[in-house]
């Protein structure tokens, strides 16, 4: 790591204080998108009714897509003279070492969410709270599995509406540079090698819908007998789905994402998407439960010695109608996030953070 980083980081540091928000809990999320964004809007809000519940003071700082912006936020946030209790924060490559460094520094116990370690810093970062004791928690959707299972649900339908006799395939991921679209395209391989379908390749929109929808566009130019785009959220899916309207292919080309937007769910409601894999919205909120019930004395680190992988969901047009009003709605105030909680329930033995259990 670069020795001058090292030195304008300690400097930033020391400009703070140790002191947390008396009488309440201090977390602040470093998010790499604002609110407007459907998928980290959804999470936002989930979390702040979370929050809510467990009198937690949520600080959410938006970041620019750059990484650098982002590591950025993370050293202003340990370098405020209102210091947080808690930091929680998302890896990205190249500054996933950094990012920990970071609260090691300032001594601030940080909580990753929503992408897994990339696979180059696996090694030195190490187990939790192994090189970084300052890094007590890790959530991570199973991006793989959630790339798998629309690959699996995406063929299934091709072949039920029988669109070709060989079933062909291309993907639309996110950005080169991110663990969580590397995970995913890992699953659609794995999905079309065990159904012994015809992989062509797999681009990249940086998570772009405009990108993504000139990009279906060539490649239905590309490959004239596709099938299926995949794409690796519901947001460039949205788009491809315009563009095979657009260029007359609706009959013979499929599409579906992952995310669980609010108009990724009401496209697969419509049929506009055969299908949207999600639920991951929920970790941020379940965050806070772990990081309340850990500042007043239960660690998590029992049950979840290391990462802990949220559960990803198929909606598609069969099971729609029994999850549709409760996602779409997104009346979180109607939670009780107490429940869930081991400091509030000295009964339960185990979290749950399903989503069965939280529809309910």
């Amino acid at each position: 790591m670069n020795a001058l980083f090292r030195v304008i980081t300690l400097l930033l540091v020391s400009i703070g204080t140790c002191f947390a928000h008396p009488g309440t809990i201090h977390i602040t999320f470093i998010s790499p998108n604002p609110d407007d964004q459907d998928f980290w809007g959804i999470t936002h809000n989930f979390a702040r009714a979370s929050a809510k519940d467990l009198n937690i003071d949520l600080d959410i700082v938006y970041s620019a897509t750059n990484r650098y912006a982002y590591l950025k936020n993370v050293r202003q946030a340990c370098a405020s003279i209102d210091k947080p209790d808690y930091l929680v924060a998302v890896f990205h490559r190249a500054i996933a070492e950094d990012i920990l460094f970071i609260a090691e520094e300032c001594q601030i116990p940080i909580f990753m969410v929503n992408a897994g370690i990339p696979k180059e810093d696996k090694a030195t970062i190490g187990n939790i709270r192994e090189n970084y004791k300052f890094f007590i928690g890790h959530m991570a959707p199973s991006e793989h599995f959630a790339g798998y299972l629309l690959g699996k649900q995406l063929i299934k339908s091709a072949r039920d509406k029988s669109l070709s006799d060989t079933i062909e395939i291309v993907g639309i991921s996110g950005r080169r540079d991110g663990p969580e679209a590397l995970a995913r395209n890992e699953g659609l391989k794995q999905a079309a090698r065990e159904q012994n379908v015809l992989l062509h390749q797999i681009v990249f929109a940086d998570w772009s819908g405009d990108k993504a929808g000139k990009q279906a566009a060539e490649l239905i130019k590309r490959y004239p007998n596709v099938s299926i785009i995949w794409a690796a959220s519901d947001h460039m899916s949205i788009n491809v789905k315009n563009t095979i309207d657009r260029v007359g292919s609706s009959d013979k080309v499929i599409t579906g994402g992952i995310d669980w937007t609010k108009d990724g769910i009401n496209a697969v409601r419509s049929g506009l998407l055969e299908a949207s894999v999600g639920g991951h919205f929920a970790e941020l909120g379940f965050t806070m439960v772990l990081l309340y019930d850990h500042y007043h004395g239960i660690d998590f680190i029992s049950e979840y010695p290391s990462t802990i992988y949220s559960e990803m969901h198929l909606l598609s047009r069969e099971n729609i109608a029994q999850h549709y009003d409760f996602i779409t709605n997104q009346d979180w105030e109607k939670v009780d996030f107490t429940r869930f909680s081991k400091a509030f329930n000295p009964d339960i033995k185990q979290y749950d953070s399903s989503f069965d259990n939280l529809n309910q």
